[in-house]
C-alpha cells in the first residue's frame, strides 16, 4: 500500500480483549475520545445533536479544539480549546453500568460542573462566540432525561436542564459516526 492510501485510512483505536471484566466504563471513555478526537466531524456531529436539543448553535464549536479527560475524577471528557486551554464542552459517559455521580457533600458532578464554570467564566472558551460550554451527557442506556432525573434522582434531586442528553444509538447510528469501528463496538456493548 502506498503513503496516499494510508493517509485516508480512519485511525482506530485497538480495545483490550479483557474490557468485560469490570473495566468497561473506563473503555467507553477511551473509545469516545478516540472516536471523537480521531475521526475526523465527530466532534463537531456531537456538538451540533447537542445544540439542537438545546436550542443553541455550535456551529465551529469544535475548530481548533482537541479531546482531553479531565474532571474530579480524570475520567471525563472536555472539548479543549488549542490556543487558550480552556473548554468548548463538558461530556459526561454514561457507560452500560455507569450511574450519575453525587460527590461527598450529595451535589451531582453535573451540578459541580455548571457551579464551576458559573463561578469562574475564564475556565470557558473566549474564542468561541456561542454558548460555552456545551454540557452533553452520553447515556449507554438509552434513556431519556427524564429516565435519568427520575431514577437516580429519587434521593437526591437532580435536574439535567443545562445538558443536551443524547442517547449512544441516536448518535452513533448516523453519519459521521455511523459503520466506525468503535462505534460498532460501542454500540455492540449495550
Amino acid at each position: 500500500m502506498d503513503s496516499s492510501d494510508s493517509a485516508q485510512e480512519t485511525p482506530t483505536v485497538r480495545l483490550p480483549d479483557d474490557w468485560r471484566t469490570g473495566r468497561i466504563e473506563a473503555v467507553h471513555d477511551l473509545a469516545w475520545r478516540d472516536l471523537l478526537d480521531l475521526v475526523p466531524g465527530t466532534a463537531q456531529a456531537l456538538a451540533d445533536l447537542a445544540a439542537e436539543q438545546t436550542g443553541t448553535t455550535a456551529t465551529g464549536l469544535a475548530r481548533d479544539t482537541a479531546v482531553r479527560f479531565n474532571g474530579g475524577c480524570g475520567s471525563d471528557l472536555f472539548l479543549v480549546c488549542r490556543e487558550c486551554d480552556a473548554d468548548r464542552a463538558v461530556i459526561e459517559i454514561k457507560g452500560p453500568q455507569a450511574a450519575m455521580n453525587p460527590n461527598k457533600d450529595d451535589i451531582w458532578q453535573t451540578a459541580v460542573y455548571q457551579d464551576a464554570y458559573q463561578a469562574d467564566p475564564a475556565l470557558a472558551c473566549g474564542h468561541f462566540p456561542g454558548i460555552s460550554p456545551l454540557f452533553i451527557l452520553l447515556d449507554a442506556r438509552n434513556r431519556s432525561r427524564q429516565a435519568i432525573e427520575q431514577k437516580e434522582g429519587a434521593y437526591i434531586p437532580l435536574s439535567l436542564d443545562a445538558w443536551a442528553v443524547l442517547t449512544y444509538e441516536e448518535v452513533l447510528t448516523r453519519a459521521p459516526f455511523k459503520d466506525q469501528p468503535l462505534a460498532r463496538w460501542l454500540l455492540a456493548c449495550c
